[in-house]
């Protein structure tokens, strides 16, 4: 293949480089492919090993190759390869910076992809739009009254229907989920799927899934073994709280299920340990990012965003909720619709920010798993001193 055929077989982006120092603020342009990264990663190893060949793309601009490997899902940000990288290139934050550029480039609205890759930026218009359409619908419905009112034992149905809230969040969480399922396709169409019955496709998935909830790999790390505990807080207090709000949402509509609930109600106490964990998980997470930025990771406006959303949003629920158990109206109303208004950002932002991050990983770890059905990793056998 002659140069020409070369270059019109890569596609370069000169801005990739620029990107993703932006994103991690680590240059790629000083790595010198010693390989060290790849040697010290303990979930690096055979045709998906990472992240040296990483690196290298990003120092061309192949912005086509990353879009096209699924092994950057496959990277936990252990944080082995930064801490005895020679250069201090910080592989592991630069493998971090791929995947928000994956995630940038693969969106359906690659304007809003471009938005949230930039969410440093852009984050007013995020968060505020839809807290301040939440404040202007509820003036222009009821008026400033409820805002002076003293009345006991209110309800938030009362004030704000139920029939309201689920006429905009569901289908923003609906849109939101389909714009994510395009996504996912295109990627799995990219990464180039092997050839597998339904049977090995079930397996792979259901071992995916396994790995994912279970953080089997990410207990694997070694320098940033830690990070695995917010994580893991913030998933199933995420899960425990979707659980919840799904339940109430269909015994509410299927029943004659009333609200607000019992502090002491079954779906209070399960709902707020879920809060909880998310809180907790957020603090773990981000006090050890900040604490020590080598180890754990650099903290990029586009890490920071979806743990601090999903942190205010469990912060004004549970401000909502005792407000209003102190009959503190104007309050508990005040914090009531600046929650709904970030429950919103939280379910806009799900195809274009890290919300996304646990359904690319679980197709790229089925992915991994369908290519290990296909071609089982053999380890090299031990020479005998006699051959």
């Amino acid at each position: 293949m002659n140069s020409e055929n070369i270059h019109n077989a890569l596609i370069i982006d000169r801005t990739v480089r620029q990107r993703l120092k932006r994103l991690s603020g680590a240059n790629a342009s000083k790595c010198y492919q010693c390989a060290t990264c790849s040697s010290v990663c303990d979930l690096s190893f055979g045709d998906n090993a990472f992240p040296r060949k990483q690196l290298q793309w990003a120092q061309l601009g192949l912005i086509d190759k990353i879009k096209s490997d699924y092994a950057i899902w496959l990277c936990h940000q252990c944080n082995d390869c930064s801490v005895h990288c020679p250069k201090d290139v910080r592989p592991g934050d630069i493998m971090a910076a791929m995947r928000a550029l994956f995630i940038s480039e693969n969106s359906v609205i690659r304007t809003v992809g471009r938005m949230y890759e930039r969410i440093g930026v852009f984050w007013p218009l995020t968060v505020f739009v839809p807290i301040v359409a939440w404040f202007s619908f509820f003036l222009a419905t009821k008026g400033r009254t409820e805002f002076i009112s003293s009345a006991v034992d209110f309800k938030f149905e009362t004030l704000v229907p139920h029939w309201m809230i689920y006429s905009v969040n569901i289908p923003i969480f609906a849109g939101a989920l389909i714009a994510l399922g395009i996504s996912g396709i295109r990627a799995w169409d990219a990464w180039g799927a092997p050839k597998a019955t339904l049977s090995m496709k079930l397996t792979a998935f259901y071992m995916a899934i396994l790995d994912i909830v279970l953080h089997r790999k990410m207990t694997d790390c070694t320098t940033a073994k830690q990070r695995s505990t917010g994580h893991f807080m913030i998933m199933w207090g995420f899960a425990g709280a979707l659980v919840t709000t799904t339940v109430i949402a269909m015994l509410l509509f299927f029943s004659s299920f009333k609200l607000p609930l019992p502090f002491f109600h079954p779906l209070k106490i399960f709902g707020n340990i879920a809060g909880a964990l998310i809180l907790l998980g957020g603090i773990y997470v981000l006090q050890r990012r900040w604490s020590d930025s080598k180890k754990m990771g650099h903290s990029s406006a586009f890490d920071n965003y979806f743990v601090l959303l999903i942190f205010a949003v469990t912060t004004t629920g549970f401000g909502a909720q005792f407000a209003r158990m102190a009959n503190l109206q104007a309050l508990a109303l005040f914090v009531y619709l600046t929650h709904l208004g970030l429950v919103f950002s939280l379910f806009a932002s799900l195809p274009f920010s890290k919300f996304s991050h646990m359904w690319y990983r679980l197709l790229a770890v089925t992915r991994l798993h369908l290519n290990s059905q296909e071609k089982p990793v053999r380890l090299p056998q031990p020479v005998s001193v006699n051959d």
